[in-house]
């Protein structure tokens, strides 16, 4: 058996029973250097603090009110997006047959591995040695990325695919995803177009309508996306660029509807809401906006990513209704709960500036923009709309 004395490993997992077991397995196969999170929310705040070789995520988190409903494959997202876990980080998903056959094909994000339940010591033993086998073969990329070296990267990708054909796809995918941040998106699309001739992978449909979308080319970004939402219904990354792709095109009302549809199937991202309330906003549906930046507001209530613009958008949207008491409470609630965030003072300037000139009171009103004037200096400008 290989020996992993070095590998450091954070479980995640709510059930006590469930962490104990998965620790004595570790512990077999010589890796001591474990801890854990027992929720999302915590597994977010250590790895802010400190980097792990390994995690080990159940899918399913619980629904309690501090998490919001989060899962692992948004917990996933959410580390990737604020880049909590670098491309080295080995992240495997623990979950049942049934959700596996729902998540493989609609995640855009996808975890190193999968691990179906129940299993046993041999079977993760045998899926971290895959794992850290297949991390030493793109470690050579992951390094250079590291130093930024985006132009060296990428031709070591092409080097190592060839060393190494069995990755083929995803050393193709490192490439297109390194091309978009050097924003050659026409070389991306290529990529991208090459690898759904051998396979049609709905993050390289994906990935293709991204390039079509960045290179102004919206018809054909519709098309690829309608095609891919036909084909997986349940691709959600799919609806946000559809949608986004609508807004471009000067098309609210059915980058509204798409964003409606989408939260119906997945209520729980915070994004897709605060997408869904500015966009209800903009076509003048105060109710679906009202009721979109509410669940932002709930929902990221106990988040590590809070932000006050979304009370503000609240306040903004009570305004417009003509609910002068709940606004005053939303801006309440911002005081008390948001203390302490750099751009809380300039935000609560802004909203009740809002209120104000809603009940006339435009003194009031021009003396909160001047304090908000005075806040943005020492942070994020908050923008009223």
């Amino acid at each position: 058996m290989p020996d992993y004395s070095d590998l450091s490993v954070l479980i995640v997992d709510p059930n006590p029973g469930m962490r104990a077991s998965l620790h004595n397995m570790l512990n077999l196969s010589s890796i001591s250097k474990i801890e854990y999170a027992v929720s999302s929310g915590t597994a977010i705040r250590q790895l802010g603090k400190k980097s792990f070789d390994i995690v080990l995520c159940e899918y399913d988190l619980g629904s309690g009110s501090n998490d919001n409903g989060q899962d692992g494959q948004q917990l996933l997202e959410d580390l990737r997006l604020h880049k909590l876990i670098g491309q080295w980080t080995i992240f495997i998903m623990l979950t049942s047959e049934g959700v596996y056959s729902k998540v493989i094909s609609a995640a855009e994000l996808t975890p190193t591995d999968y691990i179906l339940k129940p299993f046993t010591v041999d079977v993760l033993i045998q899926r971290i040695t895959r794992a850290v086998d297949r991390r030493a073969v793109f470690m050579p990329v992951f390094h250079l990325v590291g130093l930024g070296n985006l132009r060296k990267a990428i031709a070591n990708c092409g080097e190592l695919e060839l060393q190494h054909p069995r990755y083929a796809i995803d050393f193709a995918r490192l490439r297109a995803e390194m091309h978009v941040t050097l924003e050659e998106l026409a070389e991306a699309a290529l990529i991208y177009q090459t690898i759904l001739m051998q396979k049609p992978l709905g993050w390289a449909h994906l990935g293709l309508a991204r390039c079509q979308y960045g290179l102004g080319r919206y018809e054909e970004a519709l098309q690829s996306l309608d095609a891919l939402i036909e084909h997986n219904p349940k691709f959600m990354a799919a609806y946000d660029l559809l949608a986004k792709t609508h807004v471009a095109m000067g098309q609210a009302v059915q980058a509204k509807k798409i964003l409606e549809d989408a939260v119906a199937i997945s209520p729980h991202m915070v994004a897709r809401l605060r997408h869904l309330g500015e966009v209800a906003f903009e076509t003048g549906d105060v109710g679906v906006a009202e009721k979109a930046f509410k669940q932002v507001v709930a929902k990221a209530k106990y988040s590590e990513f809070r932000d006050p613009e979304d009370h503000v958008n609240l306040v903004k949207t009570l305004v417009k209704k003509g609910d002068a008491n709940q606004a005053g409470g939303v801006i309440r609630d911002l005081e008390r709960s948001l203390r302490g965030n750099a751009n809380t003072d300039a935000c609560r300037a802004i909203a009740s500036a809002l209120l104000q000139e809603m009940t006339g009171n435009l003194p009031a009103a021009a003396a909160e923009l001047a304090t908000a004037v005075t806040a943005v200096g020492t942070s994020r400008a908050c923008r009223p709309g």
